[in-house]
């Protein structure tokens, strides 16, 4: 137990490669199988067409997608850092399918955040690019999208 920091029950830890997390989220049910199918995922999940988009979105809390046709440009690589630095703690998904963004009344590139609500519900939120010049080489910003702004734009959408 000391040499893993447990001080006390219940304690959920999560080891990959050696590493242990943490779990500091919800004490229910669901929110600790929303954090374990987060991890277990551990990838940006690709929506192929509007159903797969709607099970996704429908079975999960907070879901942040990415409406991006290129994936070599810098609203990749900011929404691609976004997801490496909150990845336990959000569902993250993209598309390039033009039905999809047809569907949720977004053109591209976009990122929008849905929040099922406990009236299962969804609420969709757009992320409106933030125009700062990015203070350190790692975060990318070109057109106002950067880590920062979406990062940040992902955690109030969430609330």
């Amino acid at each position: 137990m000391v040499k893993y920091g447990i001080k006390g029950f219940p304690t959920l830890k999560v080891f990959r490669h050696g590493n242990d997390e943490e779990y500091h989220g919800g004490k229910t049910t669901q929110s600790i199988v929303d954090y374990m199918k987060r991890v277990r995922t551990m990838a940006i999940t690709e929506l192929e067409d509007v159903e797969s988009a709607k099970t996704l979105i429908q079975d999960s809390g907070v879901t942040a997608v990415a409406f991006i046709a290129d994936r070599e440009g810098t609203e990749w690589a900011s929404f691609n850092l976004t997801w490496t630095t909150m990845m336990t703690k959000y569902f993250f998904a993209a598309t390039s399918n033009a039905l999809v963004a047809e569907h949720y009344g977004v053109s591209f590139p976009s990122v929008v955040v849905f929040k099922k609500n406990d009236d299962d519900s969804i609420t969709q939120k757009k992320f409106e690019p933030v125009f700062v010049k990015a203070e350190n080489e790692d975060d990318v910003d070109d057109d106002g999208w950067s880590h920062a702004a979406l990062s940040s734009f992902v955690i109030t959408a969430s609330l």
